[in-house]
């Protein structure tokens, strides 16, 4: 989840812009709350309800992943979340901004609690960049192996949808999953 960014939506909806990072805090404890599958009751800023009860309750706990790349944003995935999902970025800020979240969990009393982080490189999923990603905390990889192997000259449109050159997706699949993939385990 992510609290938005385009000022016209909450304007359309009513809603204060500038409260959205507390309005969605907020709702990530109410969905908690009711994901317990207690007898739960509700009187915050932005939703208010008596004792009530989600049946079925969850059975497994849902994670959390949550978006952003202002301070705010980070500070509010150490205090709520379970992972984050920053947009495409240089390496350099992916590792920084996860130590950033790492110190506000710390803050939050939350250090010894897994985070799950989603990173798509602007360098690209090689080899040598997954196991440098790895060592700063990433969990998961976005990758476009077709970006990766594809030629520079080519626009995105080139690679997917109406008229995408199937032959080049599954060839940068296909060399994606021997570069890299088959490669992860190897010592």
């Amino acid at each position: 989840c992510g609290v938005g960014w385009l000022r016209e939506d909450f304007a359309l909806l009513c809603r204060e812009f500038e409260r959205r990072g507390a309005r969605m805090a907020e709702m990530v404890q109410v969905m908690r709350l009711l994901w317990s599958g207690e007898m739960v009751e509700h009187h915050g800023a932005f939703y208010d309800f008596e004792e009530l009860q989600m049946c079925p309750a969850v059975k497994e706990p849902i994670p959390v992943i949550m978006g952003g790349m202002a301070e705010a944003a980070l500070r509010r995935v150490g205090r709520l979340a379970d992972g984050w999902i920053p947009p495409e970025l240089p390496m350099q800020q992916i590792r920084d901004r996860i130590l950033r979240i790492r110190d506000y969990r710390r803050d939050y009393g939350r250090e010894g609690e897994p985070l799950t982080v989603y990173a798509m490189p602007i360098e690209g999923g090689s080899l040598d960049n997954c196991r440098r990603l790895e060592e700063f905390g990433v969990t998961h990889l976005i990758a476009l192996p077709w970006f990766l192997y594809g030629q520079l000259d080519r626009k995105p449109r080139d690679y997917l949808g109406k008229g995408a050159d199937l032959n080049l997706l599954k060839d940068g699949l296909r060399r994606f999953s021997d570069e890299v993939i088959a490669k992860m385990n190897e010592g």
